[in-house]
Order: structure tokens, then C-alpha cells, then sequence
């Protein structure tokens, strides 16, 4: 759901696309927090007979050879091991260590500006959306976040939210005020309870290569964008996709060197299409509609842009079609 100024705006709109999107799944679209996610993920994980888990352990040194790799791993404690392998993939984020040690260049934008992340929990703010449709996300565009928004997402159906803005350079979680920026984004007062309040940057990262020898990058350690959309976590997963088949083919004898390197070759097109074609492109778009259109300058101008903007869903979206199958 997009607003002008705020979400108490008489000009806002809701695009169908989401409810083309959830017509392919059995429930409507839902957020889950990371930590949600990760309980998930070690509960199935312990259940896998070939998994081991290393809970507390962090990759400090990587090296490899012909025959295989060697990752030195450190605990909580400072007891130190070797493991030794094959292969090794790195998912350790977008400031991976392991890309880091085997010498990946990164291709890297950053826009200079600072986001808010906050984690809240608001029944009166639930309430005060009910003006619109059941959407997960609202956004309200500001002429002055130059095509950034500030945004709330939806982690539950009734008073669980996420919230992002623009906040300046120097913003501490103690030195702002958090609770009046999404009051003014809301366009309306609630009270709310803080779970989380962190930060992270306006920027675009691109390894140059996913692969060095014996040793893979996957996820934020080949790829980082802002978190629109959830397209990092989908790319990551559908680098784990991509490559899994491909070492299992390798280990078992049938497949090739060639085949490997096909791995960046297939991947790394896909997220600089999605960094570029999608979210830096809305940005820009919706930057040039504010600096063009204002409802105090011309009203009637205004109105009919943002009437078209109302009915000019992405044509990728409109035809979005999962293969989970």
C-alpha cells in the first residue's frame, strides 16, 4: 500500500499484485523474523542424520590446496579446531571472512544513506491502518527521502511490525527519536513497544566471482542489497539450489570442473538484474515522480500522475509465476 506523505493521506493506492502473488500459495504472505527463521532451520537441521551443527563457532581462517580445504573455526570459549573438506561454501554474510581470505573483489554502490530498522508491536497502529485493505506492506514516499521510503511491514495480522526509514549519518539508538518518525510516517499518534531498534546501509554489493577453487560464496557473501522485497534471502536460496546439485554431481564422479563454474556464470546475472532492474529502479523512478509531481504546485497534474500510478503495476509482477513445483 503506497501513501503521499504519510499514511493518513487522502492520496494513496493499493496495486493487485499481492493478491496475484497469493493466489499461488496456501497462505497469504507472511513476514517471519530472523530469529523465527533460525529456530526453524536448527530444529530441521537436528533431525538430519548427515548435518552437523558447530552452534557458537565462528569461520576465522580459510586455505585450500588440490586435494581439499581447511576452515579454522573458534568458540565462544577460544577452544580452536581445523575442519577439513572438499569443498567449502561461505554464508557468512555480507562482510564474509571467507570471501575476504580468498580474494573476491567486490563491485560496490553505496548511496550514503543510513536506515532504521525497528521491530514494534502496536495494537493502536493496527487499528489506525483498518482505513485500507488488509495489505503486509505501507509505504509512505516524502519528496524529501529522495525516492527512499519509510515503510512498515507486517510480521502478524494484528500488532507485530517492522519499520524502516532514512535517518541521518550520525543516528545512535540512544541520540533519536524512533517512535515520532513512524508517528509521522503513520501520519497519526500510537503507542508502541520497542523489541528491536538496529541499522543498516543504503548500498549495492556484487562479488565479482562466486567461486575460487575449492571454495564457493552463497547468499549476503556473494550478493547485499537493501532489504526490499525479501529478494537477498530468495536469491541466497536459490544459490543454495543452484550449487548444491551441482558439488553433489562433482562428488559423485559425473560432473565436471566446467560444471562448476557455471555456478557464477548462472547466479551472479540474476542478482544484478534484481539490484538494478527492481529496487534501484524504483528508487530512481519514484525519486523523479516527487521531484515532478506536487499536489501545492499543481494540483490537478499531480492527481492525474498519481492516478496512473494507481493501475501501473509492474508487468513482472502481474505475471508472476513460482516453479516450486
Amino acid at each position: 500500500m503506497t501513501a503521499y506523505l504519510d499514511l493518513s493521506s487522502e492520496y494513496w493506492y493499493s496495486p493487485p499484485f499481492r493478491e496475484v502473488v497469493n493466489s499461488y500459495y496456501f497462505q497469504d504472505s507472511e513476514r517471519v523474523p530472523q530469529y523465527l527463521t533460525e529456530s526453524v532451520l536448527q530444529t530441521r537441521m537436528a533431525e538430519l542424520s548427515n548435518v552437523h551443527g558447530l552452534v557458537g563457532w565462528s569461520g576465522e581462517t580459510i586455505e585450500q590446496d588440490d586435494a581439499g580445504v581447511r576452515v579454522g573455526i573458534v568458540s565462544q570459549s577460544g577452544e580452536r579446531k581445523i575442519l577439513e573438506a572438499e569443498y567449502a561454501v561461505g554464508c557468512d554474510g555480507s562482510h564474509s571472512t571467507v570471501r575476504e581470505q580468498v580474494g573476491i573483489e567486490r563491485d560496490h554502490q553505496d548511496f550514503d544513506q543510513l536506515m532504521v530498522l525497528a521491530v514494534i508491536r502496536s495494537r493502536e497502529l493496527h487499528e489506525g491502518l483498518k482505513r485500507f485493505p488488509l495489505r503486509s506492506t505501507y509505504r509512505a514516499m516524502d519528496p524529501e527521502l529522495k525516492g527512499y521510503w519509510r515503510f512498515f511491514g507486517r510480521i502478524d495480522a494484528e500488532e507485530g511490525f517492522f519499520f524502516h526509514a532514512p535517518v541521518p549519518m550520525d543516528t545512535t539508538r540512544d541520540n533519536y527519536d524512533f517512535h515520532g518518525l513512524m508517528q509521522r510516517a503513520a501520519g497519526f499518534e500510537f503507542a508502541c513497544e520497542f523489541d528491536y531498534v538496529g541499522f543498516w546501509d543504503m548500498a549495492v554489493a556484487i562479488a565479482k566471482q562466486y567461486q575460487v577453487g575449492r571454495v564457493f560464496i552463497a547468499g549476503d557473501a556473494a550478493h547485499s542489497h537493501p532489504p526490499y522485497g525479501g529478494y537477498g534471502l530468495n536469491n541466497g536460496l536459490d544459490d543454495v539450489s543452484n550449487l548444491g546439485w551441482k558439488l553433489a554431481a562433482r562428488l559423485n564422479g559425473w560432473g565436471s570442473d566446467a560444471l562448476m563454474k557455471t555456478y557464477t556464470e548462472e547466479r551472479q546475472p540474476i542478482f544484478r538484474e534484481t539490484a538494478q532492474d527492481f529496487i534501484l529502479a524504483r528508487i530512481r523512478t519514484d525519486r523523479d515522480f516527487l521531484e515532478r509531481y506536487h499536489p501545492n504546485k499543481n494540483r490537478e497534474e499531480f492527481e492525474r500522475a498519481w492516478e496512473k500510478g494507481k493501475t501501473d503495476t509492474p508487468a513482472r509482477a502481474m505475471t508472476y509465476d513460482p516453479h516450486c513445483e
